[in-house]
């Protein structure tokens, strides 16, 4: 089975959280990380042995990528978010999917028309203590 490639684009939770999440399971190999500093995209790269990008659209422009997996800053989400779709990716979306409801439903429609899967973190959905608080 081919295994799905990804690139994750944030160097604080994505590194953290969603790097390592996709090196225990075996349907994914992991290729890149891309950072607004060079210096912590290098290092986390080194570190795993992957690619550092320089961009986003490096990453949208790399026909290995299947899917980009984005935990930058919650203000960048969409317009990368935006960019991986219209390149055919599928996206996991750290929440917030974006900035307002607006540019959710625009990511939404383009995900439809262009035949993207894209999917949103809710990882604590399910913790004792939020079910505890509910």
């Amino acid at each position: 089975m081919n295994k799905i490639k990804v690139a994750i684009v944030g160097t604080g939770f994505g590194a953290k959280v969603h790097l390592p999440g996709y090196l225990l399971s075996d349907l994914y190999e992991v290729r890149g990380i891309y950072a607004h500093s060079k210096n912590k995209g290098e290092h986390i790269a080194m570190q795993y042995n992957i690619k550092n990008y320089e961009s986003i659209d490096e990453i949208v422009l790399d026909s290995e990528i299947d899917l980009v997996s984005i935990a930058a800053i919650p203000n960048e989400h969409f317009d990368f978010a935006k960019k991986a779709i219209l390149a055919g990716k599928a996206v996991i979306l750290e929440k917030p999917m974006a900035m307002n409801v607006e540019e959710s439903k625009i990511l939404r429609d383009l995900a439809d028309k262009y035949n993207s899967k894209v999917a949103i973190v809710h990882e604590h959905r399910f913790d004792s203590y939020k079910k505890y608080l509910q």
